[in-house]
């Protein structure tokens, strides 16, 4: 038997279609439907799979970049954030939540009642795998921990959800 261990972290982007402007508000989109579709198809469903977060990022509004008006926390109270929830996971289960197997999702990625029947929504909806499940409960897991929440409630599901893109159509209703 062989093995082929492998850590990594896996950073893409695409465009939404050829022209790319898909789903912009501001210039319009020159592509058919088929070009999207087929544009959008040119990565396979399992690729996609194996993409926890998957976030549709839209035209920047130039009023964000005005720092008066957006409330940010601080780098310092982000990392806080982040060291906290590290440590929970390291006493939870000695490995980050992205890296827990299947039956350690089980045990320590069910949300609440609520979240739950989000979930089995959006699985039936969008046709989700197993995998793809179990990838968005771990997510879940770490935005209650950075939360400081013991329980995964319907809104960490949710954002898990959106991070991934299931509220959005493209590939496999992706």
């Amino acid at each position: 038997s062989i093995s082929f261990p492998a850590r990594f972290q896996f950073v893409a982007a695409m465009n939404p279609c050829p022209c790319g402007f898909a789903g912009d508000t501001t210039r319009e989109c020159r592509c058919s439907a088929d070009q999207v579709r087929r544009y959008q198809h040119k990565i396979s469903g399992p690729l996609l799979d194996r993409l926890q977060i998957r976030p549709r990022i839209g035209r920047c509004p130039p009023r964000i970049l005005d720092r008066s008006t957006t409330q940010e926390e601080s780098t310092a109270t982000v990392r806080e954030r982040v060291l906290a929830a590290t440590a929970t996971q390291a006493r939870r289960s000695n490995v980050p939540n992205a890296r827990l197997r299947p039956d350690q999702v089980r045990r320590w990625c069910m949300p609440d009642r609520e979240g739950a029947q989000l979930l089995e929504h959006a699985a039936a909806r969008f046709t989700m795998s197993m995998r793809a499940c179990d990838d968005a409960m771990r997510v879940a897991r770490t935005i209650a921990d950075l939360a400081g929440a013991k329980k995964i409630r319907k809104d960490h599901v949710a954002e898990a959800l959106a991070l991934r893109g299931v509220n959005q159509c493209g590939p496999a209703d992706w």
